[in-house]
């Protein structure tokens, strides 16, 4: 896999998480399908339980509260003992939704690395087109060498681990 970096600062807290107010509903659906693939039947409603949602219904083209997502990573990092930007991450390489809703929109010549170096022209872009109100990360992506890129990851959110576990999740998909 080729090299690379990612840049960013700091552990998600709930101050940082809620500034933005709504997250869309794919990263909710995406977490379901984790939850119940990764640790099994049942993990999705306890996960709802112990974030204080039971019986919530996420759709995926839906906008719900920053706060939810908030309730359920700090919930899924209670029950597994994970750190919070590990939950992130780990979930991140899980979410395969991504390259089946933007896949078109990647050249087939490219690499993992071309990928991350798109996203925010090519995906974010559209993101923010098809719903005004979306409000994506910002992704910088300066190359450093023809085989390395440089992430630089700016949302209040501070979801660093999602970002990180996407990109290897990316690495992985595309390389294999």
């Amino acid at each position: 896999m080729l090299p690379v970096h990612f840049m960013f600062w700091g552990e998600p807290s709930t101050n940082t998480l809620a500034y933005w107010r709504t997250l869309h509903g794919i990263i909710f659906a995406e977490l379901q399908n984790y939850a119940e693939t990764k640790h099994g039947r049942g993990t999705w409603n306890a996960l709802l339980e112990k974030a204080s949602l039971k019986n919530r219904v996420f759709v995926a083209v839906q906008e719900y509260p920053d706060t939810e997502v908030i309730s359920l990573v700090m919930a899924a990092w209670a029950m597994t003992g994970l750190s919070v930007s590990e939950v992130l991450e780990d979930f991140g390489r899980f979410v395969p939704s991504l390259m089946r809703m933007y896949g078109h929109l990647l050249k087939p010549e490219w690499r993992a690395i071309d990928v991350i170096d798109h996203t925010e022209g090519m995906v974010h872009a559209v993101v923010r087109v098809k719903n005004p109100d979306a409000k994506p990360p910002k992704l910088k992506t300066p190359r450093l060498s023809p085989n390395e890129v440089l992430l630089v990851y700016t949302s209040p959110r501070q979801m660093c681990g999602l970002a990180i576990g996407i990109g290897t999740g990316f690495g992985a998909a595309l390389s294999g």
